[in-house]
């Protein structure tokens, strides 16, 4: 993760894209962003959570970014 910046990679969640950013190294968290908010708001909570721990935050499929889901939540 550069500095203010969370790159995002695609995730297959059978069959549904979704979205993650990965920082840190250590013990791993997983932080999985609101179905109404993206990751990013998320990033000073990964750049401190990822001082000691590896943290995934993920965008699940039909949120964010992320792939849309076959039938609406």
């Amino acid at each position: 993760m550069g500095p203010g910046r969370l790159r995002l990679r695609p995730l297959d969640a059978n069959g549904a894209r979704g979205l993650y950013a990965a920082a840190g190294a250590g013990p791993p968290v997983v932080l999985l962003a609101s179905p109404l908010v993206r990751v990013t708001p998320y990033r000073p909570t990964v750049k401190a959570l990822a001082a000691r721990h590896s943290v995934y935050a993920v965008e699940l499929p039909g949120s964010g970014h992320a792939g849309r889901l076959p039938r609406p939540w």
